[in-house]
Parts: structure tokens; C-alpha cells; sequence
């Protein structure tokens, strides 16, 4: 009996918790859908009739806005909210309605509008890490390339929170903005993620690989050329290089470049020893000749023209396409006057000093030399050093996706990509050595010669100078301060402009040493050498060279 009391009490109870649950459902799900229960629309119909009735009645478009976003009209709640942002209803409190907009245009996939959000935010908020960031992918990816760097600027401390792709997209953007610095800070962070990223090795190795030589490139432009042999010692240590002949081959290559880039001329030669005996001219596959046109360039600049020659005769007969690009007639035909030059030069030049003639006092190269041949040489040169620069594979990691009209975008939110900063031009103090006068400029260079290269000047030299049309030039015999005063230097500063100087002034003042009596030379310019000339007078123990910014540096102090 009890039992039965039981059975008809629960039955009843139950039927009644299942219908509130279904009805508690129901209530839910309605909350949720595109259909307003009645008294939410009674509640927005009364607020559309005040706005009818007063239309500057703010704050029942913001109530009205708000119900709207809430049930999903999100077009009609988004009009609102701008409508209230122009009016500056919502002063003080941009940030956040930006944030909510931002939100909105996503859900609508209005991509243009969600992009002002963001940039707008970015503006308003320059301290906000997160926005920055957001905003100067955006940026980068639609090709507003100087106005991104602008923004990455601002989060470059964070770099180790940027994700993989952030990364690349910064590279990049200082990429197009020529600072170089700031794309190695981006690649060693990607490198360094690429590089413990072990479970995707596979499919991140070609990324790496692209990563590094990217790199060695960059610390060769930079002239941090021991942090590329650095990194260079590191790729080869590794055990995995020898599972890719291919790119272990193109890091011998650039590594032994490097070495040669470098001073350490003992480390070069036990390189290129090793080298030219595992890749023997006659054994060569076909995919390695590139190295054979390098040992070619290393032996006119270390050894000597004749062995030079003989390289590129080899080089002649590959009949290689990749070598179409260089005047090999021109080259051989440079090399011989060269050759021809030196031998008569040195002749003439010890007669005249034999003999006391100022006769051949103006012979130089550039007369024994046709200037066709100088340019194709120079441009040959160039060519070379170019094939170990990988900076431009920078553009591999990312399309361009231009989806939009940025520039527009930008107009609207009153940003001028035109205005973003960039460094000053200034005039430097090497520009100003032109308007000195001559005694004055003599001046300056003594101070130089005293207290940056720490040598006692002799006397100024001016026998058997070459009369260029270059400028003016001065010239002293010193010797240094902690060495045999027997021990003469030559020191030249040359006051040229609009030039750079090529190899064969090089050799000119080497032959100016000789005849000074000097067992050295060192030449201070406010121009840039050419590629050739940067490589004789590195390979050349006999002189040193200053160019431009170092001349500069020296001028800090003075009162130019």
C-alpha cells in the first residue's frame, strides 16, 4: 500500500520538474535567438518613437544600441554606436566602444571596418602592446610597409611573444625600410624558434635553412663579419649538414667568403687550400662550378693576375649559362692590361727617380687601361659579391595580400603613412671639408694624424704627385708614435667629391709609397671605394684605407 501512495506521489513530481526544465529550455534558447519576446520589443519600439521624437537624444540610441547588439541586430546596433562616436557621446571612453566595434565588424565580416577598429585603437593606445602589434601585421600585410615598422617599433621588446608568422611579416617590413639591424633581431628570435620547433623539423627545415642565409648575408652587409663566421662555424658543426650536400656546399662557399671577408688571411688560405683540393677543376659536377669562378676572384685579389687567368680560362671552357651574365672577353683582355700596366709603370716610375724627370710624374693606370674594360671589371666584381647575397629571399616568407584599399583606410583614420619618422638627414662633418680652405684642411688633417692615428707627422710630401681631377689632396710621411722612426707611413687624405675610388687609384698610390721611400701607406677618403677597390686594399698589407663614415668619425672632435 505504502508503495502504491509512493508511485502516485513521484509520478506527478516528475511530469512536473520535466515540463519546467523543457519550459526553462525554451526560455534560453529564445534569449538566444533572432526573435525578441514581447516585451523586449515593446521596450525598443518606445525607444524608436523617443528617438523619432527628439533625435538628440542620445542616450536612448545608446539604450537602443545596446538591446540591439544584445539581440543580434548587429548592423542597426553598430550605425548607432558610430552615429554616438562622431557625436563624441562616448568621450573618454573611445578605447572601449573601439574594442566592442571591433568585435562587431568581425561577427558581421566587415574586414575593412574591423582594420579602422584596430588602428584607431592602436592610435589612442600607443601603450597597448597587443594593439601595436595587431595593427603593424595588418599594416605589413597590406603593404603600408614604413607605417608598420612604426608599430613593430613600439613592441620589438616583446619579439619572444610574437608568433612565427609576426616575425617573418617584421622582417619584411624592415626589409622594405632598409634597417637592417632590426631585421637580424627579428630572424635570430625566428631562427631561434624554427631551431627548437624539433617535432616540425621537417617541415620547418627549409625555412631555417632560408633563415640562415638570410642571415650570414645580413651580418656580411653589416660588417659584423665575425658573428657570420660565428654563425657559419655553428650550421656546419652540426651533424645534420651532412644529409644535405647541396646546402653544405653553399656554406663552404659562403665560408670561406667570409674568411676572406675577414683580416685573418692565414684561416682564408688553410680554407681555400682545403677547398680547391676537394673541388678539383676536372672532377667538378655541375652544380659546384660556382665555386671555381670564386677561387678565380680570391687569387687576383690574394694571389696574383696570372693565377687568376688561369681560372677563368677553365671557366671559359664550362660553357656554363650562369656565367653568360659575365663579359668573359672583356675580363681577360682587363686582366692582360692589367698585367702589362704594372710591369710598365714601375718601369717608368723608377726612371723618373733615377733620373729626377718629372716627365712621367702624371702616368697612371687609368691611362695604360681602357676605361670599358675598368667598368665591366668593376661591374664583374659586383656581380660576384652578389651571389652571396641572399637579403632580397627575405620576400619568400610572405605574399603581399593587398586585399584592400590601405591607403584609404588610413585617410579615414586620419593616419599620413607619409608622415611616419624616419631618421634625419644630416650633414656630416666630412661634408664640410670642402668649404675650409686649403690651410685650414691641412690643419685638420694634422690634428688627425696626432691624436686619431697616434703618428708624429715628418713632413708634408709632395714629389711625383699624380694630378688627378678628382680635388685637391694632402699628403705627409710620419711614422707611428711606439715604432722606429726610420719606419715612414705615407698618409694621404684625399678632399675628392662626387667619386668613388676604384681599384687602379689603389695600385696608383701603392706605386706613391714606393717612391716615397715609405714602407707603408695609409689613405683617408670622405668618398666610398667600389666593390674591386674594397677588396685589392683589404688583401694589401701595405696600405690601410678610410672611407666615408670613418672619416667622419675621425672629424668628431674637430672644429669643422
Amino acid at each position: 500500500m505504502f508503495n502504491l501512495y509512493m508511485y502516485i506521489l513521484i509520478v506527478p513530481v516528475s511530469i512536473l520538474i520535466v515540463i519546467g526544465v523543457i519550459l526553462f529550455a525554451r526560455s534560453i534558447s529564445s534569449s538566444n535567438s533572432y526573435y525578441k519576446p514581447k516585451n523586449i520589443k515593446k521596450k525598443m519600439d518606445e525607444l524608436q518613437k523617443k528617438i523619432e521624437a527628439n533625435t538628440k537624444d542620445y542616450n536612448s540610441i545608446y539604450e537602443l544600441a545596446v538591446l540591439e547588439e544584445q539581440y543580434n541586430f548587429i548592423e542597426k546596433a553598430v550605425e548607432k554606436y558610430q552615429k554616438l562616436m562622431d557625436l563624441k557621446y562616448f568621450e573618454g571612453e573611445e578605447i572601449n566602444i573601439y574594442k566592442k566595434l571591433e568585435g562587431l565588424y568581425k561577427k558581421v565580416e566587415n574586414r575593412e571596418e574591423t582594420i579602422k577598429c584596430v588602428l584607431k585603437i592602436a592610435q589612442l593606445e600607443p601603450s597597448n602592446s597587443y594593439y601595436s602589434l595587431k595593427a603593424a601585421v595588418i599594416l605589413g600585410k597590406e603593404g603600408a610597409y614604413k607605417l608598420a615598422c612604426e608599430y613593430f617599433n613600439r613592441v620589438l621588446n616583446n619579439k619572444s611573444d610574437f608568433e612565427i608568422e609576426e616575425l617573418k611579416t617584421a622582417a619584411i617590413c624592415y626589409f622594405m625600410n632598409h634597417e637592417y639591424k632590426k631585421i637580424i633581431t627579428m630572424l635570430e628570435e625566428l631562427h631561434k624558434r624554427l631551431s627548437r620547433n624539433i617535432s616540425n623539423i621537417e617541415e620547418d627545415y627549409d625555412d631555417m635553412t632560408l633563415v640562415e642565409k638570410i642571415l650570414i648575408s645580413l651580418y656580411i652587409a653589416t660588417d659584423e663579419i665575425n658573428t657570420a663566421k660565428s654563425f657559419a662555424e655553428s650550421i656546419l658543426s652540426l651533424r645534420s649538414i651532412n644529409t644535405n650536400i647541396k646546402y653544405k656546399f653553399y656554406i663552404n662557399r659562403i665560408y670561406l667568403y667570409i674568411l676572406y671577408k675577414s683580416d685573418n688571411t692565414d684561416e682564408f688560405i688553410e680554407l681555400y687550400n682545403k677547398l680547391s683540393t676537394q673541388y678539383k677543376i676536372n672532377e667538378i659536377k655541375k652544380d659546384e662550378i660556382a665555386i671555381i669562378l670564386d677561387f678565380a676572384f680570391y687569387n687576383y685579389f690574394i694571389k696574383d693576375v696570372n693565377s687568376a687567368i688561369s681560372y677563368f680560362e677553365h671557366i671559359r671552357l664550362f660553357n656554363a649559362p650562369e656565367f653568360d651574365m659575365y663579359d668573359l672577353d672583356v675580363i681577360f683582355k682587363y686582366l692582360f692590361e692589367i698585367s702589362k700596366a704594372t710591369e710598365q709603370l714601375q718601369k717608368l716610375r723608377n726612371n723618373m727617380q733615377i733620373e729626377d724627370d718629372e716627365k712621367y710624374k702624371n702616368e697612371n693606370y687609368e691611362k695604360y687601361i681602357d676605361k670599358h674594360y675598368i667598368d665591366i671589371w668593376e661591374n664583374s666584381v659586383k656581380l660576384w659579391e652578389s651571389s652571396f647575397n641572399n637579403i632580397d629571399s627575405i620576400l619568400d616568407f610572405a605574399q603581399l595580400e593587398r586585399t584592400m584599399d590601405i591607403e584609404k583606410i588610413l585617410l579615414e583614420c586620419g593616419i599620413n603613412e607619409n608622415n611616419a619618422s624616419s631618421e634625419n638627414v644630416i650633414l656630416k662633418k666630412v661634408d664640410k671639408i670642402y668649404d675650409m680652405t686649403l690651410a685650414s684642411f691641412k690643419s685638420i688633417c694634422q690634428d688627425i694624424i696626432q691624436k686619431k692615428l697616434m703618428y708624429s707627422a715628418v713632413q708634408e710630401y709632395n714629389d711625383h704627385l699624380i694630378d688627378y681631377d678628382y680635388g685637391d689632396e694632402v699628403n705627409y710621411l710620419a711614422f707611428a708614435s711606439n715604432k722606429n722612426k726610420k719606419d715612414l707611413t705615407l698618409i694621404s687624405f684625399k678632399r675628392w667629391k662626387n667619386t668613388e675610388v676604384g681599384e687602379l687609384i689603389i695600385r696608383d698610390f701603392i706605386l706613391l709609397i714606393n717612391e716615397a721611400g715609405a714602407k707603408n701607406g695609409i689613405l683617408i677618403l670622405p668618398v666610398e671605394l667600389t666593390s674591386s677597390a674594397r677588396s685589392y686594399a683589404m688583401h694589401n698589407n701595405k696600405i690601410k684605407v678610410y672611407t666615408r663614415n670613418q672619416f667622419n668619425y675621425m672629424l668628431r672632435d674637430s672644429k669643422v
